[in-house]
């Protein structure tokens, strides 16, 4: 089970780091604004400093494993909705797409932060747990590299893996 959890986990992160350095790249080269990238930050820190302890209250009331898929599934539906908004629509959609795909994140951290002790035996916990940091490092590596890659060809194409990889990890 944490094999699965762990390589699901993985590609999940992987997506949403190509997302983020896809939203980067898209936006200062559509408005050529360094406010704009301040803008994107914001946009996606406020979801944050308002929903986190909801969210934890949350992950303890309901059932981790649906929470984790459902908001999975949102943000791989934002993912496409950031593909299709891809210099076509004004700035401003993506943005509130955005604040969309980060609230459904916030919303499932502490449900898959909370699923790991219980598919993991207490004696390798602390192994599971390293393991578990050690592919976050990898991952947060991984996916600006891999999305400078795919950029040069269509920004869409990033946002479109990140849909693909939050589907994954909700299945």
């Amino acid at each position: 089970n944490f094999r699965l959890y762990a390589i699901g986990w993985m590609i999940s992160v992987i997506g949403q780091q190509m997302q983020a350095a896809a939203l980067a790249w898209e936006i200062f080269d559509r408005t050529g604004s360094y406010s704009a990238l301040g803008w994107l930050g914001g946009v996606q820190a406020v979801p944050l400093l308002l929903l986190a302890l909801p969210a934890g209250h949350l992950a303890d009331t309901f059932d981790r494993r649906r929470i984790t898929t459902l908001t999975s599934i949102l943000a791989s539906l934002c993912s496409l909705a950031l593909a299709l908004l891809s210099y076509r629509a004004p700035i401003n959609w993506m943005f509130a797409v955005l604040v969309l795909s980060n609230t459904a994140l916030v919303m499932g951290r502490p449900a898959r932060s909370a699923l790991l002790p219980q598919i993991v035996p207490l004696s390798v916990f602390s192994n599971a747990v390293t393991w578990n940091a050690s592919i976050f490092q990898v991952a947060t590596m991984l996916g600006p590299a891999l999305a400078g890659l795919i950029i040069i060809f269509s920004v869409r194409t990033v946002y479109v893996i990140d849909a693909l990889c939050a589907l994954t990890f909700a299945a």
